[in-house]
């Protein structure tokens, strides 16, 4: 009966109209949205900007596997993972995981703008 269950939920699930791109898309933090959620995705957004602004110490918009070593121990160790076009550099959109936050701007260029 369990097993019955089991594959049963299975077609369910693979029958779904949610893509995996909307699955995706609902987990991340909407930065726009009003409220509590909002304040929690702006923030997680703020933490993100500062590591990422933090570790890319020669600033172009990257993060090398030295880098990550010396400021991001927990993507160092998993470096390939994160290097999704392998390239042997991250991105924003590889270090967050997706690409729906705008990239950080580095105070000093946001001041002459």
């Amino acid at each position: 009966m369990i097993n019955l269950t089991c594959r049963l939920l299975f077609l369910m699930i693979l029958c779904s109209p949610m893509t995996i791109a909307q699955a995706q898309k609902s987990t991340i933090p909407d930065i726009n949205a009003s409220g509590q959620r909002g304040d929690i995705a702006r923030k997680m957004l703020a933490k993100s900007s500062q590591q990422f602004l933090l570790a890319d110490t020669d600033q172009d918009n990257r993060i090398s596997p030295q880098e990550a070593a010396q400021h991001l121990p927990f993507i160092s160790n998993r470096f390939s993972r994160y290097d999704k076009n392998k390239d042997n550099r991250l991105s924003w959109a590889e270090f967050l995981g997706h690409n729906e936050w705008p990239a950080p701007v580095r105070p000093d260029l946001a001041q002459k703008q």
